[in-house]
């Protein structure tokens, strides 16, 4: 406590100094990730400043752009709103990174009615989807409304005791918005995924909120509130084309069909194409919500990849993520001979994926120890499995940690160093092996011949599915 007050007491002295016009932010983070702070505005860095000993940062500038910007402790981050002479204070304990945040200081007031719609939009998210999604198109309209008027309601009492900014007032009433409205976007499919029953026709005023909100506005292409609603908004009115063609498909079958996914792209092209950098975002990540379900037709992988061509040129960096996701999958289909990947082993050597199965159908598991829950529960899954079948190499790969940390953590928890690797470049490995879950299994067989890229290690027939590869252990020229 002695810490937090001689910082606001530093932040205090600094802010009443000559220059008004300087802008501060600074704070203290318990129990650090890492040892520095990054600061960001649209994406981009501003500057990063390091920890002291007592954990305790500061951000000093000259001129400043007013505006939403977010910090970032790795792995969290978090909004703020920062104008040309705020002196912002924070303090939080990354054990509870959000629930702790709090804030003090010139320019704290808007930053804690930011942080305190972050949090409600948890309870919020539960209440709709307890309570409200089962309504009918009037009932559920009725409900959202009240809620946004109570909220608006609220900001608007705060705006008058603090003579707030246009900036913060755009800012705090777009993001109550955009948290809120996402639910009436998807309303017919998460009616129909909770009921089993599609809803009647929803009244014509329905979608009236649209006109409240900057629903096309680059300026928050980086804001993950905006970000999230444009995405359900593309997707709910996909989820209608598509639920009219196929009128007796379920909510989950709806959003796993190729009209569905052409649909989004259609819309995305449509309603952003003045918008480059929303409309580029929203393509992305419908590219990938396509590729990266995989319950989806992979017969249409390609026919998709041609539809994606037609709205992003084949020149563009997108485009050539997109092809790269494209080519990996096509590489990670059962009965492809595995890719040249290289893996980091106990004596510090670069060894390729191939020579680390010893002849043997080979389970690789993934783990980072900064993610420590996953990591002791993976740990226990794969002891349990390598007694129930030791004629499989299970195999782990680490994807977090430098070669000392990495021995030092094997040592600690007794792993077998001749069946632990860790991954040099990890962004270049994630991406050839599609690593977007950390429950993700890669299963090669004894002739290095890919039988499942994507099993998940803690699903329910994963087990049954190992069981079917009874004989399939060894390689032709093993003598184990």
């Amino acid at each position: 406590m002695k810490n937090y007050v001689l910082i606001a007491l530093v932040l205090t002295l600094v802010s009443c100094g000559d220059d008004d016009d300087e802008t501060y932010f600074g704070g203290e983070i318990v129990n650090p990730k890492t040892n520095s702070v990054v600061l960001f505005k649209d994406g981009s860095p501003v500057d990063t400043a390091k920890l002291d000993s007592r954990n305790r940062f500061l951000f000093k500038f000259s001129s400043l752009e007013s505006g939403l910007y977010y910090f970032y402790n790795q792995p969290e981050y978090q909004y703020i709103i920062l104008e040309q002479g705020d002196s912002l204070l924070l303090r939080l304990n990354t054990y509870d990174f959000h629930e702790s945040l709090v804030y003090s200081g010139k320019g704290a007031e808007k930053n804690n009615v930011l942080i305190a719609q972050f949090l409600q939009d948890k309870k919020d998210k539960q209440f709709i989807r307890r309570n409200l999604v089962e309504l009918s198109p009037d009932g559920f309209k009725l409900r959202i409304d009240s809620m946004y008027a109570s909220k608006l309601e609220k900001l608007d009492r705060f705006f008058e005791n603090y003579h707030s900014t246009e900036i913060t007032e755009d800012i705090l009433i777009n993001d109550a918005g955009y948290r809120l409205f996402r639910y009436a976007e998807i309303y017919p499919y998460l009616h129909y995924k909770y009921t089993n029953e599609r809803s009647k026709k929803v009244p014509d005023n329905f979608y009236s909120f649209r006109e409240l909100l900057d629903s096309k506005d680059d300026r928050y292409a980086h804001f993950d509130p905006y970000l999230r609603y444009l995405k359900l908004y593309v997707s709910g009115k996909a989820y209608d084309l598509a639920a009219d063609i196929h009128k007796n498909y379920s909510a989950y079958e709806i959003i796993q069909s190729n009209e569905y996914h052409n649909e989004k792209l259609k819309i995305i092209e449509d309603q952003l194409k003045n918008y480059p950098l929303s409309k580029n975002k929203l393509l992305r990540n419908a590219a990938y919500t396509f590729y990266l379900d995989e319950r989806r037709d992979a017969s249409y992988d390609e026919t998709y990849l041609e539809n994606f061509k037609s709205y992003v040129s084949d020149t563009t960096a997108i485009f050539k993520e997109i092809n790269e996701i494209h080519e990996n999958l096509d590489n990670l289909k059962k009965g492809k001979r595995v890719k040249s990947i290289n893996f980091i082993n106990f004596s510090g050597n670069t060894i390729n994926i191939q020579d680390t199965n010893h002849d043997k159908l080979t389970v690789y598991y993934f783990w980072a120890r900064h993610q420590n829950n996953h990591f002791k529960d993976i740990l226990n899954r794969v002891h349990v499995l390598e007694d129930k079948y030791p004629k499989i190499n299970f195999v782990g790969i680490n994807k977090d940690l430098n070669q000392d940390d990495w021995k030092k953590t094997l040592a600690t928890y007794r792993l077998n160093p001749d069946n632990q690797y860790r991954i040099n470049n990890y962004d270049s490995v994630s991406r050839k092996l599609m690593l977007s879950k950390m429950n993700k299994v890669l299963i090669i067989n004894k002739d290095e011949i890919i039988v499942d890229a994507f099993a998940d290690i803690y699903a329910t027939n994963f087990e049954t599915l190992l069981s079917s590869y009874r004989g399939n252990y060894y390689s032709r020229t093993s003598k184990n």
